[in-house]
């Protein structure tokens, strides 16, 4: 009885520590995808095209409970740049102009037969760049913590 009574405290022992590391590695990870974030959204910065700065300022991390949202914040326009746009019309609203610069001169109109654009994937290109970064520093947390357990080193 004696046996059977050791082997089930060992087992309890064993899950309350297996529920400590998973609680510290949930807080170490999230620290780690934090400052991975911070990172790709430096880098995002630098791969946006900038006509005014304004896109490329407002390239924000959001740090929710159940995810991080890396990207502009405020500037609409950002998926238009990203994904690029088919060629389209552009009125002018009910009685007004449109006013853009050909080379030196203003030009107005009512309605412009806008090209479209090309893609600039700038958020895929960030994040593509740091995936293996993340894989890799994750993997390490749990590396560590799991070598950390075994060795009774836990901090």
């Amino acid at each position: 009885m004696a046996t059977n009574d050791a082997a089930v405290l060992d087992l309890m022992a064993i899950a309350r520590d297996l529920e400590n590391a998973a609680v510290q590695a949930q807080t170490s990870v999230m620290q780690i995808l934090v400052n991975m974030a911070e990172q790709i959204a430096s880098y995002m910065r630098q791969e946006v095209p900038v006509r005014s700065g304004k896109l490329r300022d407002s390239i924000r991390v959001k740090v929710m409970d159940d995810r991080i949202e890396i990207g502009p914040e405020g500037a609409d326009y950002g998926v238009y740049v990203h994904y690029g746009t088919k060629p389209h019309e552009i009125h002018a609203k009910k009685g007004g102009t449109l006013a853009f610069q050909v080379g030196n001169r203003t030009v107005f109109a009512t309605v412009v037969h806008h090209p479209g654009t090309q893609p600039n994937p700038f958020a895929e290109r960030a994040a593509k760049r740091f995936l293996d970064d993340i894989a890799g520093a994750v993997g390490d947390e749990g590396v560590r913590l799991i070598t950390e357990g075994r060795h009774g080193n836990r901090a």
